[in-house]
């Protein structure tokens, strides 16, 4: 009969006692079970820890016994446990408060920068200042110093004037006597000033630039004006400033700047729009601001001469 063929899941169980005697020498016992996968005893292949790779299984009875756990270990763990937690909050809280001083360093620090930048451009802006009102006083010392010629009538233009009253009166066919006093009055006040010109110094005097009548015109225009501004109210017109000196000048445009300085980026955005000025910088836009804050304050209070138009003048 042909042996029955080699299944894998098969186990080998001896019955046979090989020793002739039937005492067991080596090898299996009988009734044992023995593992064709690994060639061991005690385990089925199913069971093998070689046919999948993993360690070999103890038995129950093989394994270590653990100690039962009493209070003392169970305290002595909790322990532990609250001792790494709170040192591991301890190191957090370090941590944040670490990154906590070194932000409150950088603002100081910024802050610190900020205010060095903005003392530097208030003394650039004083200097600036300075130079500009030493350099308009000097112009305007020059200009004062400035002898302006006048025209003054010579003795012979004055005695010329003299000879033709005189003789217009005496041709005159108007014998009115009203006319004649008037002509008198007026051949004796140009006498008396010449007289009293003479024994005084000379005085330089401004040429009066006025048509004729013009004082009577202005002196009429005055009280009809008058009259007009006592019918109605009217806002009384803007006085000088108190502060018209250099220093008035510089403090005003010192304190312009600092105002300006402490205003957020977005106010000085809306000013700038207001202005119409361009936006660039924060810096170029502030000493912008501030030129023309001064520029509107002051401007007419300080003029030179040569700036008034004839015009005017008349």
């Amino acid at each position: 009969m042909a042996n029955p063929p080699h299944c894998p899941n098969t186990q080998q169980v001896s019955f046979v006692n090989p020793s002739p005697n039937g005492v067991a020498v080596g090898g299996n016992s009988y009734g044992s079970v023995t593992c064709y996968i690994c060639g061991k005893t005690g385990h089925y292949s199913r069971n093998c820890w070689q046919a999948s790779g993993r360690l070999p299984s103890q038995l129950p009875s093989q394994l270590p016994s653990q100690p039962p756990v009493d209070n003392e270990t169970a305290e002595m763990r909790d322990f532990y446990k609250r001792a790494t937690q709170k040192e591991k909050e301890e190191r957090e809280r370090k941590a944040r408060e670490e990154m906590e001083k070194r932000r409150l360093e950088e603002d100081q620090r910024r802050e610190s920068e900020r205010i060095r930048d903005a003392k530097a451009r208030e003394a650039r802006l004083e200097a600036t200042i300075a130079r500009l009102l030493a350099q308009q006083n000097r112009t305007n010392y020059a200009i004062a110093a400035t002898p302006t010629p006048v025209r003054k009538k010579s003795p012979t233009s004055k005695a010329r004037m003299l000879q033709k009253i005189r003789s217009y009166i005496d041709e005159s066919e108007d014998e009115s006597e009203e006319v004649r006093e008037e002509a008198g009055k007026l051949v004796d006040a140009i006498e008396r000033r010449k007289k009293i010109g003479k024994a005084k110094s000379p005085i330089v005097v401004e040429e009066e630039r006025s048509t004729r009548g013009g004082k009577r015109a202005r002196e009429k225009d005055a009280e009809t004006n008058q009259d007009h501004e006592d019918d109605c109210l009217k806002t009384p017109k803007k006085g000088l400033s108190a502060a018209c000196s250099m220093e008035g000048m510089l403090e005003n445009a010192l304190e312009v700047h600092k105002r300006m300085s402490a205003k957020k980026v977005p106010e000085l955005r809306k000013i700038c729009s207001k202005e119409g000025i361009r936006w660039s910088k924060r810096d170029e836009v502030i000493c912008e601001l501030v030129r023309c804050r001064m520029k509107l304050a002051y401007e007419g209070f300080v003029e030179r001469k040569e700036d008034i138009s004839p015009l005017n003048e008349k």
